[in-house]
């Protein structure tokens, strides 16, 4: 019954104009990045290209560096529009009592949190695993991974990568565990809006907003508060190449099991309660 009701929920989902616009809005910025690449380095030599995995919109460095950095800065916003809606959604329309009845409340409330996972996932990973297949079939492979770096400055700036060891063994497979992470972080901090928004005082899908971002912000002051030697800003961590110093992944995957950990308390509570409360 749980699967029947995430199917019928990720149903809805993609019947959404939203969703859809919102993944084929991803999907076109990611399409748009690669006709400009191709453009621009048409007819160049190989040794005067970035690396085909440093063209990719979610990158640090580079000509597609300002657009990185707008993206992650907008990502605690964007990440809650193509799913985390939609309880407020059915609980506006009267569908919550209706899919609760089909499927039981608990299935419902569980149900719900898969697909707005799952969908939020596809959204934000697959137009990047794209991508990066679209980058590997038009650039060559064996363009430099920095230009104008020595390797001393390369060892260096990589090193500060987030998985550096696995970049140095292989930045393609860096690259697509990093969309893939991404993608995972995103279902995470969608899910996390998503639980919010079952309590009764969110009655406004702006509202819906607000729990993440006030997150977000919150751990950037208290890293500039507590004057910690961690980089606690989140824009350090959705970046693709990004050599901010301070960046810790045991803090960052702590923060992403914290969300998760939250998100199913609350679900568990809300899906316990009469539906009545």
């Amino acid at each position: 019954m749980l699967f029947k009701s995430i199917r019928s929920q990720m149903h809805l989902l993609f019947q959404q104009k939203i969703t859809v616009f919102f993944f084929f809005a991803m999907l076109a910025v990611v399409v748009a990045n690669f006709i400009y690449n191709v453009v621009l380095c048409y007819g160049a030599y190989s040794v005067k290209m970035y690396n085909p995995m440093y063209l990719s919109v979610l990158n640090y460095q580079g000509r597609t560096g300002m657009e990185a950095t707008y993206f992650s800065q907008c990502f605690p916003l964007l990440v809650v529009i193509p799913a985390a809606f939609s309880y407020v959604k059915d609980r506006n329309s009267g569908e919550e009592i209706y899919i609760q009845t089909r499927f039981g409340r608990r299935n419902y409330f569980y149900g719900k949190f898969f697909a707005t996972f799952i969908t939020t996932f596809i959204i934000f990973a697959i137009p990047f695993l794209i991508e990066i297949a679209l980058n590997c079939i038009a650039f060559p492979l064996s363009a430099e991974r920095m230009m104008a770096m020595s390797d001393f400055k390369v060892e260096e700036y990589a090193g500060r990568f987030l998985f550096s060891t696995l970049y140095f063994k292989n930045e393609y497979v860096y690259s697509v565990f990093f969309v893939l992470l991404f993608g995972v972080a995103s279902g995470i901090f969608a899910s996390f809006s998503y639980a919010f928004s079952t309590f009764r005082f969110m009655k406004f899908k702006l509202l819906v907003f607000i729990p993440l971002y006030f997150v977000m912000f919150l751990l950037s002051v208290l890293g500039d508060f507590l004057k910690l030697s961690y980089n606690t800003y989140y824009g350090s961590y959705f970046k693709l190449y990004d050599s901010s110093e301070g960046k810790t992944l045991p803090g960052y995957l702590i923060v992403l099991a914290v969300l998760l950990i939250v998100t199913l308390i609350i679900i568990e509570k809300r899906s316990r309660e009469d539906c009545l409360n």
